[in-house]
């Protein structure tokens, strides 16, 4: 995520990107929640990437998973692994204009 082309083709803010930081300093459940935006993302016909790693003690993909479900949307691609070199580097679910990841 620090390479400038990987954040230009983001769209992403220029910053460091570090494993850690204080950003995130609770981790209680948080009220706020970007799905009205993801799915306005999704109306207008925009493809929407969400990530979300296995390992993440702020944002686990268990939370991620609940929170595409709450998005109420069909399942174009069902649940796949993503390989890299032979081994499973991850999974994959296509919904309509989303990807995760």
């Amino acid at each position: 995520m620090n390479n400038p082309i990987v954040q230009q083709s983001l769209h992403a803010k220029p910053v460091q990107w570090k494993a850690c930081n204080d950003f995130i300093s609770t981790l209680e459940d948080m009220p706020f929640t970007e799905l009205p935006v993801i799915q306005e993302l999704m109306a207008s016909e925009i493809r929407v990437f969400i990530y979300s790693g296995n390992i993440d003690g702020r944002i686990p993909v268990t939370s991620s998973r609940y929170s595409m479900n709450k998005l109420q949307t069909s399942v174009k691609i069902p649940w796949y692994p993503w390989m890299s070199q032979g081994v499973v580097g991850g999974y994959v679910v296509g919904y309509e204009n989303l990807t995760f990841v």
